[in-house]
């Protein structure tokens, strides 16, 4: 192991030290070892596996918290905060609604529980259609848009 030179203090440094003895500046490493190929190569392996772990972590913001009303985070997560606090707004709101109608159930006496039936149906329609929509759109974005 070959000693170097402080770019501060003009100091003798050990090769496998990372500050000066001296000024205890931190000494830039130098990478001998590696080609220029190889670090470019690493570096991409690095990016990809980030870019693979990221879109799964998209969907699964997309898909896991949303059946709870919690949609649009997928979207939050890539950046995209107009879309993702729409469908977390729209999620919520439905979410809030449908349990609600699902809890008057108990409640509701005569020609008014065939009504509410039918409104709970329809909001969870659209609940079940807005889940998808948004899982839809997270699951392209995530796949073919190029970052």
């Amino acid at each position: 192991m070959s000693d170097r030179k402080c770019p501060y203090c003009n100091e003798h440094v050990p090769s496998y030290s990372l500050t000066c003895p001296k000024c205890y500046r931190n000494i830039p490493r130098e990478e001998k070892n590696m080609k220029d190929k190889d670090i470019k190569e690493s570096e991409t392996s690095n990016s990809v596996s980030k870019s693979v772990t990221n879109k799964t972590l998209v969907l699964l913001l997309a898909f896991i918290p949303s059946a709870f009303g919690l949609m649009g985070l997928g979207q939050i997560y890539e950046r995209e905060y107009k879309r993702g606090l729409t469908f977390l707004a729209v999620g919520l709101f439905l979410f809030i609604i449908l349990v609600m109608l699902i809890n008057s159930f108990s409640h509701v006496n005569g020609g008014w529980s065939f009504i509410t039936i039918g409104a709970t149906i329809l909001v969870g329609l659209v609940f079940i259609g807005t889940y998808l929509i948004q899982a839809f759109d997270a699951l392209v974005r995530s796949l073919f848009v190029v970052n």
